[in-house]
């Protein structure tokens, strides 16, 4: 079996603030790119772990964004198989899923959905492999991923959740480690959506995970002025598993990004940080207090909370 995972696409015709290209094009011209290597490693189907749409509300994103979608993924050469994501979901709710442009997609037939169904795809050997997704849940457990194989040689498990090789906690909201996984499923392969860092390509025991991140870049944060947009490429059979990662072709940063507002918003998050720490020590709770009593955006409130609880000296902080 040969196959191609990617994730989170956020396409809109709404040029992100950030950005001073034609965004849209970016994002038609990459998933191009993936039906070109798809073709060209004769994949037998590809896999896209949710946030295709980058607005949640149908009346955001346009019909000719849609057709472009059916247009680009009929063009593929092998199925699409796939889960929603949240920003595919109006409200974070399956409840309005028929009203979605997610679900335009699927009617036409140029995507597959798997959510809460498998597919099984059987090769000329024989060689049984099983996709099955995972509906979506904000507050998602690792008991979500319980799975015990049928009668295939080979499962593959869709979500699109908060999980990272370590866990930990991504502003404020758990994350689940891959051993939690690990540890309820028979599952063989997890391919996970939502969190846009570029976790790449891990093994734990015996399974594998699969997080390759957004390979959109729709914020100047510094993540994405380093990020190389990625795919993952897979080999995989009854004696093999050989995994690679693919860099799609993309502009530089400065060719895409106002690097010069970004510069802007550095000075402030350096000034609003050092002013909510300096407040932050002169309380008696300070983690909770100044999460509770100031207006920060998450990212200031990340950075502010993580340095108080580690507590630590020589602690470098990173914009």
């Amino acid at each position: 079996m040969r196959a191609i995972f990617f994730s989170d696409i956020h396409i809109t015709h709404k040029r992100p603030r950030a950005r001073i290209d034609d965004y849209y094009s970016a994002c038609i011209e990459k998933l191009q790119q993936i039906g070109e290597l798809a073709r060209k490693k004769q994949a037998d189907f590809v896999s896209v772990a949710g946030d295709i749409y980058h607005y949640k509300s149908p009346g955001d994103n346009t019909f000719q964004c849609t057709n472009d979608l059916i247009d680009i993924f009929k063009s593929y050469s092998c199925p699409v198989f796939t889960i929603a994501g949240n920003h595919d979901l109006l409200y974070d709710s399956y409840e309005y899923i028929d009203r979605q442009p997610y679900s335009t997609l699927v009617r036409s037939g140029a995507i597959t959905d798997v959510t809460n169904r498998s597919v099984l795809l059987v090769d000329d050997d024989g060689y049984k492999v099983r996709i099955i997704g995972v509906p979506y849940d904000k507050l998602a457990v690792a008991s979500s991923f319980a799975y015990k194989k049928i009668n295939e040689d080979f499962s593959i498990l869709l979500g699109h959740i908060g999980a990272s090789p370590e866990g930990g906690n991504f502003f404020g909201t758990k994350l689940l480690s891959y051993q939690e996984i690990v540890d309820v499923s028979e599952a063989d392969l997890f391919h996970f959506g939502h969190l846009h860092q570029q976790f790449g390509i891990n093994q734990v025991a015996n399974k594998w995970f699969i997080s390759t991140g957004s390979i959109t870049r729709g914020t100047s944060h510094i993540e994405n002025i380093m990020k190389q947009p990625q795919v993952a490429y897979v080999e995989f059979g009854k004696d093999y598993f050989r995994p690679t990662l693919i860099r799609l072709q993309v502009r530089d940063a400065n060719e895409i990004f106002d690097l010069t507002q970004l510069k802007k918003v550095e000075q402030e998050t350096n000034f609003e940080f050092f002013k909510a720490l300096e407040d932050a020590v002169l309380m008696e709770d300070p983690v909770e207090q100044i999460l509770k009593s100031f207006n920060l955006t998450p990212e200031i409130q990340g950075l502010v909370n993580g340095y108080l609880n580690r507590g630590e000296a020589d602690t470098k902080i990173n914009f």
